[in-house]
């Protein structure tokens, strides 16, 4: 049965790169896995230049979320002031 997984890319303390490139890996050790990353289009489309994708393309897709909320935002405040954030875009 497949498997499809929503990626926060912005939300680790190392930017996209960390990531996407934890996801991928799991993705090209399970092939039921198909990944969405949400975030910054052209930060997660660069990280992804620099990987072999070939095994996992057909199962990743992108959903741009054009701010990022920090770890010193409070929850709730953070969701109703950035609605294009990708902890938002994940709901």
């Amino acid at each position: 049965m497949p498997i499809r997984v929503a990626v926060d890319a912005m939300g680790g303390d190392h930017g996209p790169e960390v990531m996407v490139r934890g996801a991928l890996q799991a993705a090209a050790d399970c092939t039921d896995l198909s990944l969405s990353f949400v975030g910054d289009r052209s930060a997660i489309e660069s990280v992804l230049q620099s990987c072999d994708t070939a095994s996992v393309a057909s199962r990743i897709d992108l959903v741009h979320a054009s701010t990022v909320v920090g770890m010193e935002e409070g929850a709730i405040e953070a969701l109703k002031r950035s609605p294009d954030s990708s902890v938002v875009r994940l709901v």
